[in-house]
């Protein structure tokens, strides 16, 4: 199959959270590199090991305002799994996760910033969201030797979260974004032995091409030397062969990259 699909794996997951020096969880919802919107029932999971055990969790939920297919894959914060909801999810394997996670309070920090979908990263600006009173003591006492965000970051955020304009921009983002997506999936995915992701959220795509390059290839140097710069999985822990591809771009920019992952790849073929 040319398309990756990632999942929690919990056994993992809950040994590391056993262990007695583990104290927070740093958990990135919607997921990067591998861009997957958890699931309800998958997020009320985590929640209840972490309060299981005494964890703490900070939920990462900066890539929240980009999912791109939000009626099959929507995404949900964290937040959303304090209190009780009323609404029924049809087929949930988890009936339990309609309702609030006991506990889940006392424990989570949101962390988010309009950096992501509203291209300001460069304002150096993020919010954190602390439900809880005691725990906001806590987090304003780790956190009072931070940059203050600038004027123009305050602007940046009020405009991206309380303007009309914005959510429509938005939303024409989203559209764009998925047919890049689409567009690179469709190329990659084409080429022997090259595996892809088809992301959620995000417009980051991780891409495993080990067996489309020769054995022990570094595929970020690789794909470098045809002119085109992608993120090495090396950093998120992952092989030599892996790598990530930003598709927030133009639809010429993303088409002239992919041409050159393309013709790299038949290079190496007509030489073998």
């Amino acid at each position: 199959d040319a398309e990756l699909y990632f999942e929690i794996d919990w056994p993992a997951l809950e040994e590391t959270l056993a262990d007695p020096s583990t104290r927070l969880l740093h958990f990135c919802s919607p997921h990067n590199p591998v861009g997957r919107c958890w699931t309800r029932p998958e997020l009320a999971r985590v929640a209840r090991l972490c309060v299981a055990h005494d964890v703490f969790i900070c939920s990462d939920e900066v890539w929240g305002e980009l999912p791109l297919d939000p009626t099959d894959h929507p995404f949900i914060s964290m937040l959303a799994l304090i209190t009780e909801t009323s609404a029924e999810v049809e087929g949930d394997p988890d009936p339990e996760a309609t309702h609030g996670v006991d506990g889940l309070l006392e424990r989570l920090i949101v962390l988010t910033s309009p950096s992501k979908c509203f291209n300001v990263a460069s304002l150096d600006l993020a919010l954190a969201i602390v439900p809880d009173e005691s725990l906001l003591r806590k987090v304003r006492n780790c956190g009072r030797d931070a940059a203050e965000v600038t004027v123009f970051g305050y602007a940046a955020a009020l405009a991206a979260y309380s303007d009309p304009e914005s959510e429509l921009w938005r939303k024409r983002c989203v559209n764009y974004l998925r047919t890049n997506r689409e567009f690179a999936v469709d190329v990659l995915s084409s080429i022997e032995g090259m595996r892809v992701v088809r992301p959620e959220a995000s417009y980051l795509m991780w891409i495993d091409a080990t067996d489309a390059l020769p054995p022990g290839t570094n595929a970020e140097s690789f794909f470098l030397e045809a002119g085109v710069g992608l993120t090495g999985g090396g950093s998120f822990g992952a092989g030599a062969g892996t790598c990530r591809l930003n598709f927030g771009c133009r639809r010429e920019t993303l088409e002239e990259g992919l041409r050159r992952v393309v013709c790299a790849i038949e290079a190496i073929n007509h030489n073998v």
